[in-house]
């Protein structure tokens, strides 16, 4: 038995030692079918609570090993379920199962499932309205600060960012985690080999085309940039 897998399950009779719980999963790269546990540098665990009001998390180091424990409660993760939050929807949908007491939490694991496969909903009307104008007006924005070299470099990474959400957004995608958002779009050549030019580039003038292109690839089949915005109802966001 390897280092890891004897801290793990220390680690879990650690957790019934002071929780009741109803269910444990592991998430993230540990729960992946080819993962090497003994290599795993941080195990992240989800902790389904008979009961509880809030989400507790829980970031240690031990023998090397960051655990990362996230305890919710089941009626958050009801909640979270009806409501579709994204970090429990990711989280949860490829989880391996190490203890489950609970039947119902069975049922809730295959809703997150369904939910995972049907993704977060197409935007309204007025969103996507808002999201065209909103990346034209922020590439112009970057556009006129482009001299500024410090100011237009991190404006350029904030709108590199804003455009991959939006693609997920625009596509009916869970948008994931910063660190798996290149990866998210692989197959998408095109997409990621702008991306791929624009992390590479350091001349402003040339990042900012690679930001325009990266703009029209994603907002044209749903309209292109909207430049003007009439006098009418605007998001508070």
């Amino acid at each position: 038995m390897d280092v890891n897998t004897l801290s793990f399950e220390m680690e879990i009779e650690r957790i019934r030692s002071q929780e009741s719980v109803q269910a444990v999963f592991l998430t993230g790269a540990a729960a992946g079918e080819l993962c090497d546990f003994s290599k795993l540098r941080d195990i992240d665990i989800f902790v389904i609570l008979p009961k509880g009001q809030f989400l507790e998390r829980e970031v240690a180091d031990r023998g090397g090993v960051t655990w990362d424990i996230t305890y919710l409660p089941i009626n958050l993760l009801k909640q979270g379920i009806k409501e579709k939050w994204p970090f429990l929807i990711l989280g949860l949908y490829k989880s391996k199962p190490i203890i489950i007491e609970d039947v119902q939490v069975d049922y809730l694991l295959a809703e997150i499932q369904s939910i995972s496969l049907q993704g977060p909903g197409a935007l309204t009307e007025e969103e996507l309205k808002y999201l065209r104008f909103k990346l034209a007006q922020d590439y112009e924005d970057l556009y006129n600060r482009r001299k500024d070299a410090f100011n237009s470099k991190f404006l350029a990474y904030n709108l590199f960012k804003e455009i991959l959400i939006a693609y997920f957004n625009l596509n009916n995608r869970w948008v994931p985690r910063e660190k798996k958002m290149l990866a998210a779009i692989k197959e998408e050549k095109d997409l990621y080999n702008v991306c791929v030019k624009f992390l590479e580039e350091k001349n402003v003038e040339k990042s900012l085309s690679y930001l325009q292109n990266m703009i029209k690839y994603v907002l044209n089949p749903w309209g292109g940039t909207l430049i003007n915005w009439p006098k009418g109802k605007f998001p508070l966001k």
